[in-house]
Order: C-alpha cells, then structure tokens, then sequence
C-alpha cells in the first residue's frame, strides 16, 4: 500500500542548562529522500529564567533572514512561537545562533519543526 501525499511533522529540539552566552549551537542536517520535499515550518522556544536571548536559525552557517527566524527574541515569560515556511535541500544543515544576551539568560529549549512530505 503506497501513501501519497503523506506529511509527516519531525521535531528537532536544540536544548541548553545552564547560563546562555552568544554562540552557535551545532545542529542537525536534513535528508530529503528522492522525490520528497522537506519545509522548515516553525520554531517554538522559551528560557527557563532570566531576560532574553535573541535566536536566529542558519542554514548551512547564513542567517535565515526570512521573516521570523532572524534575531527572534526569546525570554522566560512565555514560550514563543514563530512560523514560516521555507523549504529545504538534502543535506541542508540547520544550525541555532544566540545573540544579544540580557540578564543572564538561562535553560533554553527550542524545537524546530520540518515537514516531510513524501
């Protein structure tokens, strides 16, 4: 039995203890089988204490300046969620940039959803 059009949603979660200082967290790197098609769909994040840190994904070391994946600001508040697709290569490599630490951020979970379509 063959499914077409079948999406699957894969969770990819960057998580830190401990204070945050600005850096690049090493990621992960997609594979998109043959005839397939891979789309970053959104990002979930949230600090367990102090101020803020800004978080920016980079595909393949550049900045993804697409709206909403660039200098977002994460605090410990509320967990925040951005959403945007952009579709994905084979072997793309998706990578977390913290910057601009305030208040000494600390306890970072952010999660990257990627849409598998096959």
């Amino acid at each position: 039995m063959a499914f077409k059009n079948l999406k699957v949603l894969i969770p990819h979660t960057f998580s830190v203890y401990g204070e945050l200082t600005a850096g690049t967290l090493p990621g992960f790197f997609v594979k998109v089988p043959s005839g397939s098609v891979a789309t970053l769909k959104s990002m979930r994040y949230k600090l367990a204490s102090g101020t803020s840190i800004d978080l920016t994904i980079q595909i393949n070391g550049s900045d993804l300046t697409s709206p909403d994946y660039d200098a977002v600001a994460c605090d410990s508040v509320a967990a925040g969620e951005v959403a945007n697709d952009k579709a994905l290569a084979n072997n793309d490599k998706i990578d977390l940039k913290l910057e601009s630490p305030t208040g000494t951020p600390s306890g970072l979970s952010c999660t990257v959803f990627v849409e598998y379509q096959f």
